[in-house]
């Protein structure tokens, strides 16, 4: 199957199946085997490409994007919206197909960051935090729920991440980087 093509929207990649060559060797739909008989593949051994395409906003970039599982993505981006996103079918032709399934509105600008945050005594299914221009830094399930909301900043945060023992850790324009407990704020 060819895979799904768009004009305005950031791609989600999948891997290439590989199609036997008639050689006993194998190649995947856009590249070559590099000899006969040659099993030779890209770096890592796979390929991929373009499984499908979504739209979020056409006005605004998506500045930031994370996957909760193989059929939920979650983006934020210039819209001052973080929207969860749901796979529409399983059917291999439409893969790549997904539609928003919630809107967080909180933000006041722009959101420049997301990290998926483990099951926690808040969170015991796990959820997802986003950082925003506005200084703030919104912890959500992963329903899209508003659990708590993270001050401290003084200038808007750009980057987020989570620690091996589950704290959040986050980046700011005002130069600094903090460590947050998601139960305790």
């Amino acid at each position: 199957p060819s895979p799904v093509a768009a004009t305005l929207a950031p791609p989600i990649a999948r891997e290439a199946p590989m199609a036997a060559t008639g050689d006993g060797s194998s190649s995947s739909s856009s590249s070559s085997s590099s000899g006969a008989g040659s099993d030779a593949k890209r770096p890592m051994g796979k390929e991929f490409v373009l499984s499908g395409e979504f739209l979020p906003t056409p006005e605004a970039p998506v500045q930031c994007v994370i996957a909760l599982d193989s059929d939920t993505i979650v983006t934020g981006g210039d819209d001052r919206l973080v929207t969860i996103w749901k796979r529409t079918s399983s059917d291999s032709e439409a893969a790549g197909a997904f539609a928003a399934a919630h809107v967080c509105p909180e933000a006041a600008n722009y959101v420049r960051a997301l990290a998926v945050l483990p099951p926690s005594a808040t969170l015991p299914d796990g959820g997802f935090a986003a950082g925003s221009s506005d200084k703030a830094i919104r912890v959500y399930s992963r329903a899209g729920d508003l659990v708590r909301t993270l001050e401290g900043h003084t200038g808007g945060v750009l980057s987020l991440s989570v620690a091996p023992d589950g704290s959040l850790v986050s980046g700011s324009w005002d130069g600094s980087a903090k460590v947050w407990n998601v139960d305790s704020g």
